[in-house]
This record gives structure tokens, C-alpha cells and sequence, in this order.
């Protein structure tokens, strides 16, 4: 056998062993992006939960304190939790009761 003879079988053998690894390997890629990108899709949910994860206590209304969203305060013996951002005259709208006041 001619030594171009035996380069031809080895490249021909190696050729057929590295095929379904590289076939595997490409498969394996993709997987690796599509995991990569739900991954950092759940974390910006994630940092998007954190944020609205807690309320900010803010002590007694007061009309001229601007409010937002995840806001609580006191007012008139209950607990109310701002629903939009809003500043000025108490509006109902802008507000939600978290806990009422208890009887006297």
C-alpha cells in the first residue's frame, strides 16, 4: 500500500468518527444559546419581581410628598398603598386600603 493510499484511509476514518461528534457538538451549541438566553430572560424577571418585591413605608400622608407605586402610608387610622404615582390632594383612584382601621 502506497503511503497516499493509507493518508486517503485515515483521512476517510477520521473523517467518519469526528461526523457524529461534530453533528452532537452543533446540537449541544444551540442548546447552550437557547439556555443562555431563557436564563437571562428569567433573571431580568426576576430583577423585575425584586423590585416590586416590598413596600416602602413612608409614615403618615402628607399633601405635599410625592407617592409611587408600592408606597404605604397611614392615613385617618388605616394603611393604604399607593397604586400610581401621584402628589398633592388625597385622590382615591391613586390609592388601595391594605389594612382598616379597627373600630373604636
Amino acid at each position: 500500500m502506497k503511503l497516499d493510499d493509507v493518508a486517503t484511509v485515515v483521512g476517510l476514518s477520521m473523517k467518519a468518527a469526528i461526523t457524529p461528534v461534530s453533528a452532537q457538538v452543533a446540537t449541544l451549541e444551540a442548546r447552550v444559546i437557547e439556555l443562555e438566553h431563557r436564563d437571562a430572560s428569567q433573571r431580568q424577571e426576576i430583577d423585575a419581581l425584586k423590585a416590586k418585591a416590598y413596600l416602602n413605608y413612608c409614615g403618615v400622608w402628607k399633601q405635599d410628598q410625592a407617592y409611587a407605586p408600592g408606597d404605604t402610608v397611614t392615613r385617618q387610622g388605616g394603611q393604604w398603598t399607593c397604586a400610581v404615582a401621584t402628589h398633592g390632594d388625597w385622590d382615591h383612584a391613586a390609592w388601595q386600603l391594605s389594612v382598616k382601621s379597627p373600630r373604636r
